[in-house]
């Protein structure tokens, strides 16, 4: 291992941070719980290591050269990233699921499909924080999603999600989901959904609405119909995706 490299450690990094943030040596000096000499020292030591000035020393204040700048920019942007990885492996370690793929076909406006991600996004924020809040534990960050476009022509094949207007992807799962703007035929849209089911061999789907007066009272008017194929509330099945589980039954979803 070079002499750089072994000098660029976590806590040289943000030794750089705190003396920028404070303006002085003696001020981050208090910051880091050091006395003002052992920190020059450790400046000095990292400079010989680099090889190149980090402070401009004719300044009473604490001046960064451009060479110093650079490595005070470099090594927030380490230090957020080496914060990222320990985040991710405790996702891991408690079983959190690291990615939420979504799987949408061209015949599908963009433009709606972007407005209700984005309104998924919104939903899936606030409940986290909710859970968070009220969960006796702390709850680990809930896992980031990734939005995958899809180009392929649908074809009838059993087992196959691309039929449908996008797939909710995870771990050991997969729920295929059906957009719809202003459904005004929820007989109509129930057969379909069935022969889609049927034909693609999934059991559930997330049947995302937009959420407008039309559809909230489309929704109403047809409740009773609606709840024995749509048995998991919306607000369930958003904090359950939100979280990489699967909600177990098919759900309308308003957004």
């Amino acid at each position: 291992m070079s002499q750089a490299r072994s000098a660029l450690t976590p806590d040289a990094l943000a030794m750089m941070d705190a003396i920028a943030q404070s303006g002085s040596f003696a001020a981050a000096a208090r910051q880091l719980g050091k006395v003002p000499s052992a920190l020059t020292y450790s400046v000095r030591q990292l400079e010989d290591a680099l090889d190149v000035l980090l402070f401009d020393r004719r300044s009473r204040q604490a001046t960064l050269t451009a060479a110093g700048q650079e490595l005070l920019d470099e090594g927030r942007r380490l230090l957020e990233q080496i914060d990222a990885v320990a985040n991710r492996v405790k996702r891991v370690a408690t079983g959190w699921e690291t990615q939420l793929t979504i799987a949408v076909d061209d015949v599908i406006s963009r433009t709606t499909l972007l407005e209700l991600c984005e309104s998924f996004y919104a939903c899936s924020a606030v409940l986290s924080s909710t859970a968070a809040r009220n969960a006796p534990p702390p709850v680990p960050t809930p896992p980031a999603t990734r939005l995958r476009l899809r180009t392929e022509v649908p074809m009838p094949d059993r087992g196959d999600l691309r039929g449908w207007d996008g797939v909710v992807v995870a771990e050991g799962w997969a729920d295929p989901v059906e957009a719809e703007t202003r459904p005004t035929d929820v007989q109509a849209l129930q057969r379909r959904l069935a022969l889609k089911l049927r034909d693609s061999g999934f059991t559930e789907v997330i049947l995302l609405m937009l959420d407008s007066r039309h559809n909230r009272s489309l929704v109403r008017e047809y409740r009773s119909l609606l709840s024995d194929a749509f048995p998991v509330p919306g607000h369930r099945a958003l904090e359950l995706l939100g979280a990489g589980v699967d909600p177990g039954g098919s759900s309308i979803v308003l957004l």
